[in-house]
């Protein structure tokens, strides 16, 4: 939902291929979120052989949310650290982004 968010659109391929998932759990996922309105898919207008998912209103609603809820849970999660602790931590997470990068 995140890419779909970010890109504005996305193909289910790329998705799958995004979240190292096979089309056919990808498409049995975007079925789901279709029936429950958080995703639409729609013939693109480009090459109508192929099919792009958008999110919904109520689609980047729930986003937005589970955003909010999330970063509230963070900003408590670290709000006992001092800045020197989470520069350290950060500087922990770049390394590793680099090196997992790299594989």
């Amino acid at each position: 939902l995140f890419t779909i968010d970010v890109e504005g659109e996305a193909v289910a391929g790329d998705l799958a291929k995004a979240a190292g998932l096979s089309p056919a759990s990808i498409s049995t996922m975007l079925d789901n979120l279709e029936r429950d309105g958080i995703v639409e898919r729609r013939r693109s207008g480009d090459d109508r052989r192929v099919v792009v998912v958008t999110l919904t209103d109520s689609g980047r609603a729930l986003l937005a949310d589970k955003r909010e809820r999330w970063r509230a849970r963070c900003r408590e999660a670290l709000a006992d650290l001092s800045d020197e602790e989470l520069e350290a931590g950060a500087e922990v997470m770049r390394r590793m982004a680099t090196l997992l990068g790299q594989l």
